[in-house]
């Protein structure tokens, strides 16, 4: 007998379990008690079907069916009732909406029933009572850098749809191409949505390269009423979005006049943030109004997206008419024209009925009150709410799915900007607490939602899509449609499991990525304490070759008092999944102090500490909180030891393997400090020892005894930046000092 309270994936507001069962007949009809309705028992038909089973739509409204959408005025909008009773399953609501909500719940009960041990398939008896937490509940796509068909799209949303999102945010616009045809404006097709290749591995990796292979695509005005009537029949707003003024390299590709004077630019085959931005000259705005015009048309929500985030004003300050407008709206900094470009647009964008939404960036400017979406961190959205913006939070350490989704070795390439630890587990997505971010009571009601975001980089093909939001989607799900206290991470791994065997029958390719192994280690009291964690059985090996079936189990943490290599998998059904290695090093620089000198800008005492944790880092893709990061400076740092003590040994790492290749240090310099002399040289390690030792240096010193030592890595070189178009000093990430 199939629960369905134990199924339903957002899991539902309440369930209450009456005495018996319904036993499920091959054959259900499916009716619907008033023309609103109709529309979801088609849908229905056509999904029992896909379920095997004989689904019949009965045209009247009043003999009694299998599966009956019911009107009640007294369900609150988008909410739903589903009572399960002796003679077959009725779903109420007041909408369209509701009903349809309450059929993806539905679905997922039918399946389960039919996979159950019982013959005929058994409901238990009992009532739903489902309501969603917030009344905006989105998913992102990025088509600007890949690009999608319209069936791909389409499959995007049917999973919107099954999870109970009601809004698909549909990035056209960026700086790789543009995808929408604008009648008044063909050559944003004709020239804007083609790039001459696309980058292979990572931009800032030294010597990344194009693959010089032509890439474009967009969709005809035709293809997007497709998609947009095949959303509205799912109870989906498309929400377009065009962004300006950064990210618009395309544009001016199509359109250089809308350029600052002197620059031209292309469609972009490397990722990243360029200073091709919009200019604040009329033409920009007339532009910006034909365009806002056709899309106005062609999305019939209430929103139109007009991006602003990751706006370079490097273009804007040597412009004479951007300087123009700087000097009429009486501003004195280059930053505040980003505040008269958004109000500007805004005001385009309200006058043709519509609401305009931004990247919370623009809540820096002083523009009115609007529609945000805060992606940067609670300082972000704080600043966005206490201006009087409405919220929907997206930010990147729960809702972005194009970051790593563990850290085993064998995860497909993803992106993993160098300034956040990019990695966005499924347990991370389902700790996201949209209020959370806000702790004013008062103005956390103007947070109206969340969203997903899949930024599309390093996601090539439409399964690679599924694979990098699939589970993450159905935590997110949860997360927006249930109340907090209803929620519970073990019951949702649970009903996880039945939704995957649903997804799986839609030929869904999800990732398993949240089976795998994440551990977790810190040095105290003379011992590393090892916590490993997965929903999984854990085997696991401490000298780094790989386990097997037979290797040991982790039930509880590890007390390890020396050096170990850890390598774990998750034991699923008798296969391994993942490779999870974390080093650790029982050194002499455990347990002292650790000081960064400060003159060369970072004083941070917490970070310079996982320098001498014993934590490293090489193993772990972009553990980038284990790498202490030295911007365009050295690292200049300094270990106290709490007594004389010798050393003889010094290893330095600098370099995250092949995952990404990270600039090098230009030169080591080792100093001992005693109570005699405080700068002794040990010894200089110049730039081709550092390239001829791959990722890391080992130093070997005569033994000496030092009350403290000091470890400089130099960084001298330049690298080209895009964003400043010039060469500046390098970034260097040092991973621990290993001291013997």
């Amino acid at each position: 007998m199939v629960c369905a309270a134990d199924h339903i994936v957002p899991a539902v507001n309440e369930w209450t379990e009456h005495v018996g069962v319904y036993q499920v007949p091959r054959q259900l009809t499916v009716s619907a008690s008033s023309q609103v309705f109709i529309g979801v028992a088609e849908y229905a038909v056509r999904e029992l079907e896909a379920l095997k089973f004989e689904a019949t739509l009965q045209q009247s409204t009043v003999v009694a069916a299998d599966l009956q959408f019911s009107e009640d005025p007294r369900c609150p909008e988008g909410g739903y009732q589903l009572a399960i009773t002796d003679h077959g399953l009725v779903v109420s609501a007041s909408g369209r909406e509701g009903a349809f909500w309450g059929l993806q719940g539905v679905l997922q009960v039918l399946h389960a029933a039919e996979y159950a041990i019982d013959n005929p398939a058994q409901l238990a008896r009992g009532i739903v009572v489902d309501l969603p937490r917030f009344p905006y509940r989105g998913m992102h796509l990025d088509v600007s850098r890949h690009f999608f068909s319209v069936a791909d799209v389409k499959r995007y949303i049917d999973l919107l749809a099954l999870h109970k999102f009601n809004y698909f945010h549909w990035h056209l616009s960026d700086d790789a191409g543009w995808r929408i045809e604008i009648k008044r404006f063909p050559d944003l097709t004709a020239l804007g949505s083609k790039r001459s290749g696309t980058v292979l591995e990572f931009p800032l990796n030294p010597g990344a390269r194009s693959d010089n292979v032509e890439y474009g695509g967009f969709y005809t005005q035709d293809e997007v009423k497709e998609v947009v009537r095949y959303a509205s029949d799912r109870c989906i707003t498309v929400v377009p979005e065009i962004d300006v003024p950064g990210h618009a390299s395309a544009i001016l590709a199509a359109y250089p006049e809308l350029a600052c004077a002197g620059h031209t630019s292309e469609a972009k085959a490397f990722f990243g943030i360029f200073p091709d931005v919009l200019c604040l000259k009329g033409a920009t705005f007339d532009f910006l109004s034909g365009v806002f015009a056709e899309l106005a048309k062609l999305f019939p929500g209430p929103y139109i997206h007009i991006g602003g985030d990751e706006v370079l004003t490097t273009r804007w300050s040597t412009c004479e008419a951007c300087q123009d407008v700087m000097r009429e709206a009486n501003i004195h900094d280059v930053s505040q024209l980003q505040g008269v470009f958004t109000a500007r647009a805004c005001e385009l964008v309200r006058g043709l009925g519509k609401q305009p939404i931004a990247w919370a960036d623009v809540a820096h400017s002083e523009v009115d009150p609007m529609v945000v979406m805060p992606w940067w961190g609670k300082a972000q959205a704080e600043v966005a709410a206490e201006a009087g913006h409405t919220l929907i939070m997206a930010p990147v350490e729960h809702a972005y799915f194009d970051f790593y989704q563990s850290r085993s070795l064998d995860e497909p390439l993803a992106i993993h900007p160098q300034a956040i630890n990019a990695l966005t587990r499924l347990s991370d997505v389902y700790d996201f607490d949209p209020l959370a971010y806000i702790e004013n009571e008062v103005t956390q009601s103007r947070v109206i939602g969340g969203q997903g975001n899949v930024w599309t980089e390093y996601i090539r093909t439409f399964s690679d899509i599924e694979r990098m939001v699939l589970p993450r989607m159905s935590a997110l799900a949860e997360v927006l449609w249930t109340p907090q206290s209803r929620r519970s991470w073990p019951d949702f791994l649970i009903r996880l499991s039945s939704l995957e065997e649903y997804l799986a029958r839609k030929q869904y390719t999800f990732s398993n990525s949240h089976l795998k192994p994440h551990i977790e280690a810190v040095w105290r009291d003379g011992a590393f304490r090892v916590v490993m964690d997965s929903p999984a059985d854990i085997v696991y090996t401490l000298d780094g070759t790989l386990p097997d079936a037979d290797s040991d189990r982790y039930v509880e943490p590890l007390h390890l008092s020396k050096s170990a290599r850890i390598c774990a998998a998750a034991l699923v059904d008798g296969c391994l999944i993942g490779e999870v290695r974390l080093s650790l090093e029982k050194h002499l620089g455990l347990d002292q102090v650790i000081h960064l000198n400060a003159a060369h800008g970072v004083d941070c005492e917490p970070e310079a500490q996982n320098l001498i944790n014993g934590v490293l880092a090489h193993d772990r893709l972009f553990e980038f909180t284990q790498w202490t990061r030295f911007e365009g400076v050295d690292m200049d740092a300094t270990i106290q030891f709490d007594e004389p003590t010798v050393v003889s040994s010094i290893r330095l790492g600098f370099d995250a393997t092949g995952h990404r290749r990270l600039h090098r240090p230009s030169a080591f310099s080792i100093f001992a400090g005693t109570v005699r002399d405080d700068s002794e040289l040990l010894i200089r390690i110049d730039k081709e020892e550092i390239l001829d030792a791959g990722g890391a240096l080992e130093c070997v010193i005569s033994p000496a005894e030092v009350d403290s030592l000091r470890v400089v890595a130099h960084n001298d070189d330049v690298a080209w930046c895009v964003s400043s178009e010039a060469m500046v000093p390098t970034t260097i990430f040092i991973d621990e000092i290993v001291v013997h």
